[in-house]
């Protein structure tokens, strides 16, 4: 029987591929062979959730982008020529040391929040513009490091919940600035899009 975060994703992948107007550009994932592998050096009040979502897979990668052969989309923007989604899983060595206050400064020039220090361990990365973080000091709330605009933002759920909502909104590129910081930007953007990508979607 698959585990709930296995079989979740799975569904996820399944849904992917059976949508004409979706063509997967990245489907990589490993699957842990054995429970409960995630053991040395976890901090004690660390999401359980989170440590049996790294016991379930190890590593994820995937990426989809709409298929232009199979739907003609209403562009909100002339210039946009990208409509795609994003989930990469960060490898479970580096969640485990958690964010450096000099590492983050050195590759990314964002001064670390000081109620931030020692309390951050990152599961979701978009290269060089986001990560969003397991807060231990605060088990139901995350902490999304936006490098393109230089913020730091609590989020008021937790990891399941979070991964819930993307999963919802196809990891839809900027969809943590729809949901949660309430962007209008974003918004019409998911909106827009995945409802016509989407068969009866309607954001969560």
């Amino acid at each position: 029987m698959k585990e709930k975060y296995t079989n979740r994703h799975l569904n996820f992948v399944a849904a992917l591929t059976s949508n004409n107007k979706i063509s997967i550009k990245k489907n990589n994932y490993v699957i842990n062979p054995a429970l409960n592998t995630v053991k040395a050096n976890v901090p004690l009040n660390l999401d359980p959730e989170i440590l049996e979502f790294y016991n379930e897979i190890q590593d994820t990668q995937i990426s989809w982008r709409y298929n232009e052969d199979a739907v003609k989309l209403n562009f909100l923007d002339e210039e946009r020529d990208f409509v795609e989604g994003e989930f990469n899983q960060v490898d479970k060595a580096i969640f485990l040391q958690g964010i450096d206050s000099l590492w983050l400064r050195e590759n990314f020039g964002m001064e670390l929040n000081r109620e931030f220090v020692g309390t951050l361990f990152p599961f979701e990365e978009l290269h060089e513009e986001f990560m969003c973080c397991i807060n231990i000091e605060a088990p139901d709330q995350l902490v999304f490091l936006d490098f393109d605009e230089g913020d730091q933002h609590c989020i008021p759920v937790n990891f399941r919940t979070y991964l819930e909502y993307g999963y919802a909104n196809y990891f839809f590129y900027g969809w943590q600035k729809a949901i949660f910081l309430e962007s209008k930007f974003h918004l019409k953007q998911l909106n827009h899009y995945l409802s016509q990508i989407v068969l009866n979607y309607k954001i969560k």
